[in-house]
C-alpha cells in the first residue's frame, strides 16, 4: 500500500484495490509497490529529530524556543547541500528572463519533510511576541512631566527648547503611529495649527507635514 497519502487519496486507492479485485487484478498490478526501501535515512529524519531536540532549548520569552526559531534549521540544510555536496552541484537551473528556478535533490525540500514541518508546526505551535503599543496613560504621564519641566524653565529660552523638542517628538510619534526614524521627516516650517484651529469641520487639530518618501508615498500631510 502506498504510504504518506492523505485521507481522500487513501480512500480512493482503497476503492481501486476493492474494485480491481472484482475484476481479478492483483494489488501489484494496480498500484506502485511501496518499497522495499534501503535501510538508510534517505529523508534526513535525523535532521527532523535534531529540530525536535532544538525545540527543548531555553527561549527568551518562554521556557522553550518557538517554532520560528527552529524553522531556519530546515533551510540551512538545502543551502549547505547546494554549495557543498556533489548532488547539489549537479542541480538543474531553469531560466526565464530574470526568473531562476533551481531543482533540488535535498531531502528537506521533499514531500516527506514538507508534511513533517506541517505536523511539527501544528503540534508545537508558536507564541508571537509583537512590540507592544505604548499605553495612553504612559503618554499622559510623560506629557505631565514635560509640562512641569516647561513651567520650571519659564523665562529661560534654551532650557525650554530642551523640553519642547523631546516633548514634540514624543507626542507626534505617538499620535501619528510613526516609527522612530520617521518622525525626523517632519517639516517644521510647514507644520502649523492655524488651519486646524479655524477649520469649519475638523477644529482643534495640527497640520503635520512629512517630507520625502513616507509609507510608499513621495509626500504626505497628516493632521493631528
Amino acid at each position: 500500500m502506498p504510504c504518506g497519502l492523505g485521507s481522500p487519496s487513501l480512500r480512493e486507492v482503497e476503492k481501486i484495490l476493492e474494485k480491481g479485485s472484482v475484476l481479478g487484478y492483483t494489488p501489484v498490478s494496480l498500484v506502485v509497490p511501496a518499497g522495499p526501501f534501503m535501510l538508510r535515512d534517505d529523508q534526513l529524519m535525523s535532521v527532523a529529530s535534531t529540530m525536535m531536540l532544538r525545540l527543548l532549548d531555553t527561549g527568551k520569552n518562554k521556557p522553550c524556543v518557538q517554532y520560528n526559531t527552529v524553522r531556519p534549521m530546515r533551510s540551512a540544510v538545502p543551502n549547505q547541500w547546494r554549495l557543498s555536496s556533489l548532488d547539489g552541484q549537479t542541480a538543474l537551473v531553469m531560466m526565464r528572463g530574470t526568473t531562476k528556478l533551481i531543482t533540488s535533490t535535498c531531502p528537506t525540500n521533499g514531500k516527506w519533510y514538507e508534511r513533517f514541518m506541517l505536523g511539527f508546526h501544528k503540534r508545537v505551535g508558536h507564541v508571537s511576541q509583537p512590540d507592544l503599543a505604548i499605553l495612553i496613560e504612559v503618554v499622559v504621564a510623560l506629557m505631565a512631566r514635560f509640562e512641569r519641566l516647561w513651567i520650571l524653565a519659564d523665562g529661560d529660552g534654551p532650557s525650554q527648547e530642551k523640553v519642547l523638542f523631546p516633548a514634540l517628538f514624543a507626542i507626534l510619534t505617538y499620535a501619528r503611529c510613526l516609527l522612530g526614524e520617521e518622525t525626523p521627516l517632519m517639516d517644521l516650517h510647514a507644520t502649523h495649527y492655524k488651519d486646524g484651529i479655524n477649520h469649519p469641520k475638523h477644529a482643534h487639530h495640527v497640520v503635520m507635514t512629512l517630507r520625502g518618501r513616507f509609507k510608499t508615498r513621495s509626500a504626505s500631510i497628516s493632521s493631528l
